[in-house]
C-alpha cells in the first residue's frame, strides 16, 4: 500500500508501482495542466447506480460502453489529461476506461484528485486493491487534505472542475447529491458538459 505523508502530493510515473518524482505542496498546480486539454469526471457511487455493485449486469455494461464513447470523443477533441476523484463506483469505472485507452496507445494521462489520505481506509480489501492499482497508473496524484471532513468530497469535485474545460458525468438524474452539485458548479464555471444518463 502507498503511504500518503501529511499535506503532500506526488508526481508518479505512469505504470509505476511506488511513489516517486517531485514532491509538491498543497495548492501547487499540476505540471502542464491547461484547462483546455483537461477533462474532469463526476458520477455516483454504486448505491446510487441501477446496477449497484454488479459489474456484469447488462445495465453496467451498456453504461460503460456509452461512457467509453464519450471518453473517446473527448480524446478526439484534443483532451489529453483526465481527472478522477477515485471513489468506488463511477469514478473508478471512468479511470479504468482511461487506462484501457492508455494501454491501447493513446497519448493521454490519468490524474487522481484524492479528497483525503484516508479515502479508502474503511473499504473492503478488494476495493482497496483496485484503488491502489488505479493510483499506480496515474501520472500525478493530488491529495487535498489529511483526514476526512464533511466538505472534503465537494472540495475535491470543485478542485477538478476549476482545472478543467470539460466535465463528463455519469448521472442518474437526481437533483441532489455530489454529482448534481458538481454539474451545477461546472455550468456556473462555463465548462463543456457531456452527460451519460443512467
Amino acid at each position: 500500500m502507498f503511504p500518503f505523508p501529511p499535506r503532500m502530493c506526488y508526481t508518479v510515473s505512469v505504470g509505476a508501482k511506488t511513489f516517486g518524482g517531485r514532491q509538491r505542496t498543497i495548492g501547487e498546480d499540476f505540471v502542464n495542466s491547461g484547462a483546455e486539454v483537461t477533462c474532469a469526471f463526476t458520477g455516483h457511487r454504486p448505491q446510487s447506480l441501477p446496477w449497484g455493485y454488479s459489474e456484469f449486469a447488462p445495465s453496467f455494461l451498456a453504461a460503460r460502453e456509452r461512457l467509453r464513447r464519450e471518453l473517446c470523443l473527448a480524446v478526439g477533441s484534443g483532451y489529453k489529461i483526465f481527472l478522477t476523484g477515485m471513489a468506488v463506483g463511477a469514478d473508478q469505472m471512468f479511470a479504468s476506461l482511461v487506462i484501457e485507452l492508455i494501454d491501447g496507445g493513446e497519448e493521454i494521462e490519468l490524474r487522481a484528485a484524492v479528497p483525503c489520505r484516508t479515502q479508502a481506509s474503511r473499504w473492503t480489501e478488494p476495493q482497496k486493491a483496485r484503488y491502489w492499482d488505479i493510483l499506480s497508473r496515474c501520472s500525478e496524484i493530488e491529495v487535498l487534505q489529511d483526514e476526512y471532513s464533511a466538505g472534503c468530497m465537494q472540495r475535491r469535485n470543485r478542485w477538478m472542475v476549476d482545472r478543467s474545460g470539460l466535465l463528463i458525468a455519469l448521472w442518474n438524474g437526481s437533483p441532489s447529491g455530489g454529482t448534481a452539485g458538481t454539474l451545477r458548479y461546472a455550468r456556473e464555471k462555463g465548462l463543456r458538459l457531456s452527460i451519460v444518463n443512467v
